[in-house]
């Protein structure tokens, strides 16, 4: 057993995403670079002044070149995120834990005001005792260790859907593992063909949130101040757990400070990534001088000393030291005996014991080192434990290209233009986007292979090639059979959205052909 300092042990729950993000073949991938010769779908301040004064979804890209797909999505973010009464429109939507519940069927679609429900906590292998923690969500995808803000708070996830992709899981009945199975071709072995097939034109959103200060939490500093919350698309929300000494669900100010919009369209099926941030998030890696924003960085801390190794930038730090056994220690690093891998090793002390303070690496301690023959896992993360989260100095690796920055700046001065509510969309910008077009491999243009990445929701993982679709492979993973839900598992159609199951085993009913071959109706033969 790897133990903490103090004699602490800690755990470790595995998240809604691939740890090795190991796809199975060849991925088919594009990604919108600065390489574009000419002006294909270049816009002017009335086209964009259109996309907020009448955002409507658009169905494609308007054509091939870069600037065509990064326009899509911005209209995409004005057409999903447009206000209604002060609430972005996707926050009407119901949430994963209506079209996953616990037991029975999901409600009929309905688009209402609700609170947004948010986790910390989901998937779990290896969890303690019987039973162990509740699952739900889990701090980053992959890395599965937590991203901490500079006051100190854990980030929170949640995922929606639009009515389609809502309707076509409801009616097939894919909110249960083992009809999930069945129909992924995934319940026998050897697989069969999949029939899981999510609609096109359908949409996914994730969404990472801070906690906003309010004054009013239970750790609200004294004096304090409240954030400006005007800067955020903001909801009220239900956050579980509210910190490592708040294991219970508190009522929060949430702030939009990352979001990931997928779309299956006609023209790319495999879907189309946009990714935005808050403008306040985090600067370039190194950080270079300049003026901070509003309230400073909210994921980075320009005062960091650089000599503490809690200042290293997207690096992991356990609230406490971590001390792994020597033999488990030896055998982790025998993994990286390159020297252009040594950072990735673990620091060994005098005695024997390596040290863990922070790791830049999270995603490789999460998958089991063999120690005479024996699986031994190294927690990075404890959620139970009571220590104070450290924050997480982030920064962006790969910077956002000078064609999407100028698109930003030109969609900025138009909303400064307009003024009123939409204003709040000049704190947001895109990071990039990128595309599948099914099996075939396609040279992304101007990079290859393509770097994407946010970082509120991949910190630990931006230098990955192939950005999301290299954990979102054109595969399915089967769900299990039982809790809890595995690293790995619930992967089709490129979506991970059914690792959000919470109904194991069972099967299809007798009549979902019939319900799911009817799903744009709203399935009436159910």
């Amino acid at each position: 057993m790897v133990k903490r300092d103090l004699g602490k042990v800690a755990l470790l729950l595995i998240a809604g995403a691939a740890l090795s993000c190991q796809a199975s073949g060849p991925e088919s991938t594009g990604a919108a670079s600065g390489s574009t010769a000419g002006a294909p779908c270049a816009v002017d301040d009335g086209a964009i002044r259109q996309w907020i004064q009448q955002p409507s979804l658009p169905s494609d890209p308007a054509g091939t070149g870069n600037a065509c797909f990064w326009s899509f999505a911005w209209q995409e973010l004005f057409a999903v995120a447009q206000l209604q009464g002060g609430t972005p429109q996707f926050a009407t939507w119901p949430n994963d834990q209506e079209l996953f519940p616990a037991s029975g069927a999901p409600q009929p679609w309905r688009a209402a005001p609700r609170r947004m429900r948010v986790r910390l906590l989901r998937k779990g292998l290896g969890l303690p005792g019987s039973g162990g923690v509740t699952a739900d969500q889990v701090g980053e995808a992959a890395a599965l260790t937590p991203v901490v803000d500079q006051r100190g708070r854990w980030a929170h996830y949640s995922i929606v859907v639009d009515h389609k992709e809502y309707d076509y899981v409801r009616c097939c009945e894919l909110y249960q593992g083992g009809c999930f199975n069945q129909q992924g071709g995934v319940a026998t072995s050897p697989a069969g063909a999949s029939q899981i097939k999510l609609p096109t034109g359908s949409l996914e959103l994730k969404l990472a949130w801070r906690v906003l200060e309010t004054c009013h939490l239970p750790d609200s500093p004294t004096p304090c101040t409240p954030e400006d919350a005007s800067r955020f698309l903001t909801v009220q929300g239900d956050v579980q757990p509210y910190s490592p000494s708040l294991p219970r669900v508190e009522n929060v100010t949430l702030g939009l400070v990352g979001v990931h919009v997928v779309q299956r369209t006609p023209q790319h099926t495999g879907a189309i990534w946009a990714t935005f941030e808050h403008r306040d998030d985090d600067p370039d890696c190194p950080p270079a001088g300049g003026s901070l924003p509003p309230g400073a960085w909210q994921l980075y801390n320009p005062a960091c000393d650089p000599k503490d190794p809690h200042c290293q930038t997207n690096a992991y730090c356990p609230p406490e030291p971590i001390k792994v056994p020597a033999a488990v220690a030896q055998a982790f690093n025998a993994k990286y005996p390159k020297e252009k891998d040594k950072d990735r090793r673990i620091p060994i002390a005098p005695d024997g014991e390596g040290i863990i303070v922070c790791t830049a690496f999270p995603n490789d301690f999460n998958q089991p080192v063999m120690v005479n023959d024996k699986p031994v896992w190294i927690h990075l993360f404890d959620p139970t434990s009571k220590a104070p989260p450290i924050p997480t100095q982030v920064c962006r690796s790969t910077p956002i290209d000078p064609q999407v920055s100028a698109l930003n700046t030109q969609v900025r001065q138009v909303l400064g233009q307009l003024g009123g509510a939409t204003g709040v969309f000049a704190n947001y910008q895109l990071v990039g986007i990128l595309w599948s077009d099914g099996p075939k491999d396609v040279e992304p243009s101007g990079a290859t292979p393509p770097l994407l990445a946010n970082t509120t929701m991949e910190t630990y993982l931006q230098p990955l090639p192939n950005g999301c679709l290299l954990c979102h492979a054109d595969q399915v993973n089967a769900v299990p059979n039982r809790r809890p839900m595995q690293y790995n598992s619930g992967l089709a159609n490129r979506s991970f959205l059914f690792q959000q199951i919470r109904q194991f085993g069972g099967t299809c009913s007798a009549n979902q052909p019939a319900k799911c071959s009817s799903w744009a109706q709203g399935c009436p033969a159910g």
